[in-house]
């Protein structure tokens, strides 16, 4: 059997390719600093100029210096020692070739330590809208809102298997 091309591909639309393979890869770099805590990663990721709107999962909004001071402060790892950030379903609505609205979902599931040492787990989901900018550096997030949808906080539990011998 021959494969045959129907069209030549137009530039227009490989470059919409690279693009959205870079946005992905710069959420998920997101999400990858927050889970390791590296703010400066997270500092990068940004237009000088962002503006980050976390009021709707518990934060804060403002700048990218106020808010990268606050969330290093909140997911130290003393409150918060184990993350995972997931990021999901992306969705890119196109503004020119230099700018973009991306739409995602998240799904956060965080170890919490509270004043007395005791961990429970914090499972929050919801969605992100990113507007993003092609810079000299590559793709950036000029603004960042989340929304939670849902969270739940209960007993952190170690799951154990059950003995499946003689089965």
């Amino acid at each position: 059997m021959t494969r045959r091309l129907i069209a030549t591909p137009d530039p227009d639309s490989v470059q919409r390719l690279v693009d959205r393979a870079a946005i992905h890869d710069l959420l998920s770099r997101y999400a990858r600093a927050c889970d390791t805590k590296e703010w400066s990663v997270y500092r990068s990721l940004f237009t000088p100029d962002a503006l980050i709107d976390y009021t709707a999962a518990y934060g804060i909004r403002g700048s990218l210096a106020e808010v990268s001071d606050w969330i290093a402060r909140v997911v130290s790892p003393s409150s918060v020692p184990r993350t995972q950030h997931l990021v999901t379903n992306l969705e890119i609505a196109w503004e020119g070739h230099d700018h973009a609205t991306a739409h995602a979902y998240f799904i956060n599931p965080n170890v919490h330590r509270d004043a007395t040492g005791k961990e429970s787990l914090l499972l929050n989901g919801g969605s992100y809208t990113a507007t993003v900018r092609r810079t000299n550096e590559g793709w950036r997030i000029a603004r960042l809102m989340d929304k939670l949808t849902f969270s739940h906080r209960g007993e952190l539990e170690q799951f154990q298997l059950p003995n499946l011998e003689g089965l």
